[in-house]
């Protein structure tokens, strides 16, 4: 296997955000003795030029893979992806994000190909959901590691419901999310330095949903409105669910966004779920303290008064907010901090080397 090149065909609905930057960074990480192509579905967060975000060998096909009760829309997302599966013959399928992982782990072993699965926040951990339906979307996520080849786990949290699910260890790998700390570096170094006057500016970054911790957020900005300014990198420039004083960006491209973060003073991440966030990793290694809320994979990564604050509520994430604003060593601190663990844990060299090893070993499971 290590003398031919290695066809990775990747699954993905959820294209955009997160994810989107997950496959960028893989993509880029192996390129040498790889062939990737990715299968996807255009969403609302999708921007129009995502294939600036990729290395130019990377070849893209678009598929409408969006959930639908429709059976004969299932049966052709299913027929589709097993004629791209058997006329693109790659060594491995890897399959992004529930949706995906469900058409793609069935067409992969139709089409008689190791697939693998990296869930990017399991569905069942939603907070939005009633409990039967998150028990169905439990069992359906159990019932799937019987028909998939791999899982591999983005962060922590995401590993141990993994390895509950499959039972089998041999199965689970766990693969940090990564970040280009030197696509970081050069971000950084245009912004402009920090200022220790009053006009602190304090945003977060993601969809404009209750999945990110809307209410906390508005809770916040609005009992500190006085004491900073606010911005939401990626809410439409006409949503009304924000207060008029919280500037908003627009989904934008990444590079645009890392600049957005860039120049804030503290970053807040109020997620409710999460499988492990890019925008909060990215925040950290460009030096911002960070106030997240209390959910594992936050924890996993947050150090309580080392490299940010945990709030287990909103009245707590005001608080811990308003103790960033009044102290700048502080800031400076917990931002160090946080760029240090990133460099630790999440270095571009170790994805490069998991998946490596992860590819390989799935290709070599089945003889071609």
């Amino acid at each position: 296997m290590n003398t031919e090149q290695c066809k990775i065909l990747h699954i993905a609905e959820s294209f955009g955000g997160g994810c989107l930057t997950a496959l960028s960074f893989l993509t880029k990480s192996l390129t040498k003795n790889y062939q990737h192509t990715i299968v996807y579905s255009n969403r609302n967060e999708t921007v129009n030029n995502f294939r600036d975000n990729f290395h130019e060998h990377v070849n893209f096909i678009p598929l409408n893979m969006k959930l639908s009760a429709n059976p004969v829309h299932i049966f052709n997302t299913f027929t589709a992806l097993r004629k791209i599966i058997l006329k693109t013959n790659p060594h491995v399928v890897h399959c992004h994000s529930s949706i995906a992982g469900v058409f793609g782990r069935i067409a992969a072993k139709l089409a008689g190909v190791p697939s693998l699965y990296t869930p990017h926040a399991y569905a069942f951990l939603r907070s939005d959901i009633g409990p039967v339906a998150r028990t169905g979307i439990k069992a359906i996520e159990w019932g799937l590691t019987k028909i998939g080849d791999g899982i591999a786990a983005c962060g922590d949290e995401e590993y141990f419901w993994a390895l509950r699910l499959a039972g089998d260890k041999q199965k689970v790998f766990l693969a940090r999310n990564a970040i280009d700390l030197a696509m970081i570096d050069a971000i950084n170094g245009a912004r402009t330095p920090e200022s220790e006057t009053n006009n602190i500016q304090v945003g977060t970054c993601g969809r404009l949903t209750n999945q990110h911790g809307l209410d906390w957020f508005v809770h916040a900005a609005t009992s500190l409105q006085a004491e900073a300014s606010w911005i939401w990198v990626g809410a439409k420039t006409d949503s009304r669910e924000l207060p008029d004083f919280v500037r908003r960006t627009g989904w934008v491209d990444n590079k645009i966004a890392l600049s957005c973060v860039a120049s804030m003073n503290i970053f807040v991440h109020p997620t409710r779920w999460d499988g492990l966030s890019y925008a909060l990793l990215e925040a950290m290694s460009l030096h911002k303290p960070v106030v997240v809320s209390d959910i594992p994979p936050n924890r996993a990564v947050v150090q309580h008064g080392i490299n940010g604050f945990v709030a287990k509520n909103a009245d707590e994430m005001e608080q811990y907010i308003r103790a960033l604003i009044n102290d700048p060593e502080l800031r400076h601190q917990m931002g160090a901090a946080g760029r240090h663990y990133v460099e630790q844990n999440h270095s571009i060299d170790s994805v490069r080397q998991n998946y490596d090893t992860i590819y390989q070993n799935l290709a070599n499971s089945i003889a071609r």
